[in-house]
């Protein structure tokens, strides 16, 4: 028998091989705005059906290593440079002003973009696990809300928080931030980029504006409503934000209930989807609770003398959207 020798074996080290580069540009061409981490996704997926092998001595390649492979493609076959320091350089332009300095009050300005210690410049990151964040707002959006909630001091203004994707080229979620007023009217307060969609990045968003506002207005600002959409982020990003505000609660969008409601009782007949439908409108416009726990109990019993499948619905319905008051 012989000696296992270590040393006489290749030390196995992660890499891109040619096959894998191969790849990358053919799945660069059918979508263009693939990242590395898609990449990476595709990599995994095409060695597990085995049409993609990794030799004896090679281990998968690191994020790093694709996001090096992908940037080299996309400047030889698709004429992509590197825009770091042009993105630098026009956020240096845009960063937030000292207060008593404002000038322009609608110029929008950068907010939430971490600068490089002893430098005078933003830090972008590398695409990777580490979030890249930066939103733009004006004094004046701001301003303008502030006085809405001092001139109203016993009116909690609705708070919208929302995000959208395929907005950029880069594919980064968008964050919409605004307040509705008594006529319905949306007023925006900011848009914000972030390369990851996760709860700390939801939390963010909110603890700028604390900060701005403490900054540059001297304004203690604690929002106590929120309407978002059923995205976990959104929801557990509110979640994380209640170290900061406590007194803060999650509407859900009434679209998106009623979106969930349907998946729920789509095998309703017509005539009972119908009248379910028409409760909950009537109890989604109750403005006091006790008004809405009345109602909630007469329609529970009215569901309840329906079919199986509208009582089936009216257990999901209870259960997940009007838990009893506290």
């Amino acid at each position: 028998m012989g000696v296992h020798n270590a040393k006489n074996e290749k030390q196995r080290m992660p890499k891109v091989t040619p096959e894998m580069k191969v790849a990358f540009r053919g799945w660069l061409h059918q979508d263009t705005m693939r990242t590395p981490k898609d990449m990476l996704r595709l990599l995994k997926e095409a060695l597990a059906k085995q049409e993609i092998a990794l030799l004896g001595n090679e281990l998968l390649p690191t994020l790093q290593q694709i996001q090096g492979a992908v940037k080299t493609i996309r400047c030889k076959e698709f004429g992509h440079l590197s825009t770091t320091e042009a993105a630098e350089a026009e956020l240096a332009k845009w960063v937030e002003p000292e207060r008593g300095n404002v000038g322009d009050f609608n110029r929008p300005f950068a907010f939430g973009v971490d600068m490089i210690e002893d430098q005078l410049r933003p830090h972008l990151g590398d695409g990777g696990e580490e979030s890249f964040r930066c939103g733009l707002r004006t004094f004046r959006l701001m301003d303008k809300y502030r006085s809405a909630c001092v001139q109203h001091p016993n009116t909690n203004l609705l708070l919208h928080i929302d995000s959208t994707f395929k907005t950029n080229k880069s594919g980064y979620p968008v964050f919409v931030v605004g307040y509705s007023d008594l006529g319905g009217t949306f007023h925006v307060l900011c848009i914000a980029i972030t390369s990851q969609r996760r709860e700390p990045d939801v939390a963010w968003v909110l603890q700028m504006f604390q900060d701005a506002f403490t900054r540059l207005f001297e304004y203690a600002w604690n929002p106590a409503i929120v309407m978002g959409d059923a995205d976990d982020a959104q929801f557990n990003g509110i979640e994380v934000s209640l170290q900061v505000f406590p007194a803060i609660q999650y509407l859900m969008c009434f679209f998106h209930v009623m979106q969930k409601c349907w998946e729920h009782g789509r095998q309703m007949e017509w005539s009972e989807w119908d009248a379910v439908t028409e409760d909950i409108y009537f109890l989604h416009m109750y403005s006091s609770r006790d008004m809405l726990d009345v109602r909630m109990r007469n329609v529970h019993i009215k569901w309840g003398q329906g079919s199986v499948t509208m009582q089936r619905f009216r257990n999901y319905f209870y259960r997940q959207w009007l838990p009893p008051s506290k």
